[in-house]
């Protein structure tokens, strides 16, 4: 599993102000024998019922959004989203 960014408590707690659940930390999606990480699943607390298998790993109201939390503290911004990006 990945290492996890030093501001990754600081946001999951802001989200949970936001009033998201969180449903997964992290959300993990099985790709045949590979295994992606998503830094936090979440949903909206207030509306209870997510759809069982579905690729998506947050859910507001009936928004649902999979969220990964990165850091640009490198020399440069734009190699730094280079390798966040791939």
């Amino acid at each position: 599993m990945p290492r996890r960014d030093t501001t990754h408590n600081i946001i999951k707690q802001a989200i949970i102000k936001d009033g998201w659940s969180i449903t997964d930390d992290p959300y993990v999606i099985s790709y045949g024998e590979r295994f992606l990480f998503v830094d936090l699943g979440v949903r909206r607390s207030h509306f209870p019922t997510q759809p069982k298998g579905s690729i998506i790993g947050a859910r507001r109201d009936r928004t649902r959004i999979a969220i990964e939390i990165k850091e640009f503290r490198g020399l440069s911004a734009i190699a730094d989203l280079e390798q966040a990006i791939g």
